[in-house]
């Protein structure tokens, strides 16, 4: 029983420096205008935080590696207060990544991968440090599953936003367009005339979304490829841009 518990304790530890590696990787990256992250969703969660992901990365570096020195000092010395410790640490991440995954599910409608390795990742860590005989850690899992259910149950106070933004993801190509602009009709009867599909929606009904987008005229025309979207703002661009990728938009 003691071996396996020890093999347990390594585990975890190579699985909290796993974490600060992955972590460290995403930090330096960012540092110099990169990113593992690429997906439509990361770009999206970026935005909401207060301080910029820098601050949330260096919030999980640091838990990584107070976990990973901590399960290193646990499995030399046994101390019953350090395996404390890390139960309190990984009970309060579990807890955190209940309101994060919570909020990209309910109230972005839209996943970060970063976030979800993250996830994963300290999910492993609480099932090993469970099968290692610290039974406690089952309060962050119920915390962490609290947090979502209470996040699902309560509506938020700006859903409009989000759903505009769902809409958005909805429609390959999009022109917003105001009734009294020439120039948003003269596009639009260009796309229909090339035979491609957009979806028009009127700018005084998307005042979050056009906000969130920045996005400050029209007509906007945005096309949706997947994780990656491009907008064009004008007339001459858009007819440009639509010249230059007829293929891609009328497929």
């Amino acid at each position: 029983m003691r071996d396996e518990g020890r093999n347990g304790r390594n585990i975890f530890f190579i699985m909290a420096v796993a974490g600060a590696i992955l972590v460290a990787t995403e930090l330096a990256l960012e540092l110099f205008n990169g990113t593992l992250c690429v997906t439509e969703g990361c770009k999206i969660v970026v935005q909401q935080t207060r301080f910029g992901s820098i601050s949330i990365l260096f919030s999980g570096l640091a838990m990584f590696l107070t976990l990973a020195v901590l399960s290193k000092i646990s499995t030399t010395q046994r101390r019953h207060s350090v395996d404390t410790a890390i139960s309190i640490l990984l009970n309060a991440a579990l807890a955190a990544e209940g309101f994060l995954i919570g909020y990209q599910a309910f109230r972005l409608e839209t996943f970060c991968a970063f976030c979800l390795a993250v996830f994963f990742l300290f999910v492993i860590l609480g099932i090993i440090w469970f099968l290692a005989g610290n039974r406690d850690i089952i309060y962050g899992f119920g915390a962490f599953f609290a947090v979502l259910i209470f996040l699902y149950l309560i509506q938020p106070t700006d859903q409009n936003k989000f759903e505009q933004t769902a809409t958005l993801r909805d429609s390959r190509v999009t022109l917003f367009f105001d009734e009294s602009c020439v120039s948003c009709r003269e596009i639009y009867t260009m796309c229909r005339e090339l035979e491609i599909t957009v979806k028009r929606l009127d700018a005084s009904h998307y005042a979050a979304v056009l906000d969130f987008l920045d996005i400050t005229a029209v007509p906007t025309l945005v096309v949706n490829d997947g994780n990656h979207k491009t907008i064009v703002v004008g007339e001459p661009e858009i007819t440009g841009y639509i010249e230059n990728n007829l293929e891609n938009l009328s497929r």
